[in-house]
């Protein structure tokens, strides 16, 4: 008789987007459904294993097939902002939220080297006019060759965020000066690039 006290399944990643990524080929329904069978048929704890990968095996994951982070989460709008971290997509999405604005959309990008094809170029023009696409990665050089690389090969205009200011990004920003100097230099931004 085999003791039955932990059942271990491999999903390999947290959330959809990344299962399909690498080619896993299982969905949170499936999941729930091993998990419900392996009860129902004595198990007393089912865990996870999510493998410890490397920043590396995540970069390249997430360039190579996946350049906007967040592009499942995309909607209709009029302006659609590429940044670079999800921090500052956090950031930019509470300051939206707090504006009370709903035609600015903030997608993620995986890196400021991000190389946007074509195909997920043309499936953000089709949620937001091409002509209201815009970047922001940092004030670095990283940053301001990322963004003048999408404006080249795509017409993405780029936002200099924090020009100016002994900043990198927009949450180092919130550090040096506080939230309330991102939340004018964001207004100030908008009303000058976006006319909203």
């Amino acid at each position: 008789d085999v003791k039955k006290s932990s059942l271990t399944f491999a999903p390999e990643a947290g959330s959809q987007r990344l299962r399909d990524v690498i080619n896993k080929g299982l969905t949170k329904e499936n999941i729930l459904h091993g998990a419900g069978l392996a009860f129902e048929g004595g198990w007393n704890k089912v865990k996870l294993y999510f493998p410890f990968r490397t920043k590396k095996d995540v970069r390249f994951i997430t360039n190579n097939r996946v350049p906007i982070e967040n592009i499942d989460n995309i909607r209709k709008t009029d302006y659609t902002i590429i940044i670079k971290s999800i921090k500052d997509k956090i950031l930019f999405d509470r300051i939206i939220t707090e504006k009370n604005i709903r035609n600015i959309q903030i997608l993620s990008a995986a890196s400021e080297t991000v190389n946007i094809p074509n195909d997920i170029h043309t499936v953000i023009s089709k949620y937001t006019n091409k002509d209201n696409i815009y970047s922001l990665f940092d004030n670095d050089s990283a940053g301001i060759k990322g963004m003048i690389h999408l404006e080249e090969t795509l017409g993405i205009h780029p936002i200099y965020f924090t020009l100016g200011y002994d900043s990198k990004d927009p949450t180092d920003m919130v550090k040096r000066y506080g939230y309330n100097k991102v939340y004018e230099q964001f207004d100030l931004i908008i009303k000058k690039i976006l006319e909203v």
